[in-house]
């Protein structure tokens, strides 16, 4: 009866079932009745890890010591079957590992054997690398995959090399740390020198902003003042144009007054000088008259004596021809104390007349 039972596969493992050689069912995380007639393997499918560590002697013909780990799992469980005995389960991958295990150590003997142990100590990646490349093809031959290579070690064997190697990399590192310590401090005084630089240059401008500033209050406080006194000098400037503006107009009316009263004196003036004019022009016409007259008193006395001797006939011509006469004299009116020279000419006609 132990022959007949259910078989439940984990989730992770894969089965594969026969009866009489034939596979009838396969895969992951399934459950199957079992009986004498049926037979299965089931393969696991949780990764694995495997360590190595290979000794070799490099191309300087030192010897090196390589360590590490790989992890892989299975890929194509009908291919792992085909190529491994799964009797039983534990021991199948073990072996596994163990094949794998072998392939590792052999690849990075052959390896180190080709490179120098600085290469060694310095391409850890590049032994990586191949590693993967060289088991790609057993890897595709027995179903499994590789996840991963790590190199933990790499150890020189001789221990006087060894020292050797460490004391060189020693100097060098101690070299490249004064280096540094150079090149840092060297950067430190530097930033020093740039940071105090950019303080002054910070300090400088802070005082130049402080002057601008206090130049700027300055600026406005004489603006303000401007203003004020600007202010009070329009003010002032107002009173004194309102101030002679009131001058100005009593300034006018002052001179308008005093032309009026400098008209009236002049037309005064006028007229009394007019006046005086016209009595001196009348005084000059009166002499002129006196004079004329005298002439005209002796032109007539002369005029008696030659009437005298002359006819009547004689009398009338000089009659008539004595307004001419006067004419000729430019003597249009003499007064002679109330007689005219109208009457004067009339008088003289009744006489020559007679």
């Amino acid at each position: 009866m132990s022959n007949y039972r259910f078989v439940t596969v984990n989730p992770s493992d894969y089965a594969i079932v026969f009866k009489k050689g034939n596979i009838v069912k396969e895969g992951r995380g399934f459950r199957f009745f079992c009986t004498p007639l049926i037979q299965y393997v089931i393969i696991p499918g949780n990764v694995k890890n495997i360590t190595f560590s290979a000794d070799q002697i490099s191309r300087e013909n030192q010897g090196v010591e390589v360590s590490g780990f790989a992890i892989w799992k299975v890929g194509d469980p009908k291919k792992i079957y085909q190529n491994f005995d799964f009797k039983q389960d534990n021991d199948t991958m073990e072996q596994v590992s163990a094949f794998l295990k072998d392939v590792v150590e052999s690849a990075i003997r052959h390896m180190v054997a080709n490179m120098t142990i600085e290469e060694v100590l310095r391409k850890r990646g590049t032994i990586i690398m191949q590693l993967k490349k060289e088991l790609e093809y057993i890897s595709e031959q027995w179903g499994i995959v590789v996840e991963n290579i790590e190199i933990k070690n790499v150890k020189i064997l001789s221990k006087t090399l060894f020292d050797n190697m460490q004391a060189t990399f020693r100097n060098a590192i101690r070299l490249e740390a004064e280096r540094n310590t150079i090149e840092t401090e060297k950067q430190i005084e530097e930033e020093r020198i740039r940071v105090s630089d950019q303080t002054k240059i910070i300090k400088q401008q802070s005082e130049i902003a402080d002057r601008e500033r206090k130049k700027q209050l300055q600026l406005q406080e004489i603006n303000d003042k401007s203003q004020v006194e600007k202010h009070r000098r329009e003010q002032d400037h107002a009173l004194k144009k309102e101030e002679m503006t009131h001058k100005w107009e009593l300034f006018k009316e002052e001179e308008e007054y005093k032309r009026q009263q400098m008209l009236e004196q002049g037309q005064t003036l006028a007229e009394e000088e007019k006046i005086q004019a016209l009595q001196a022009e009348l005084e000059m016409k009166r002499k002129q008259l006196e004079v004329e007259l005298q002439k005209l008193n002796i032109a007539i006395d002369k005029m008696r004596v030659e009437t005298e001797n002359m006819k009547k006939d004689h009398r009338i011509i000089l009659a008539e021809n004595l307004p001419s006469m006067l004419q000729n004299l430019n003597i249009e009116r003499l007064d002679l104390g109330g007689t005219t020279m109208d009457t004067l000419i009339e008088t003289l006609k009744n006489v020559f007349q007679d």
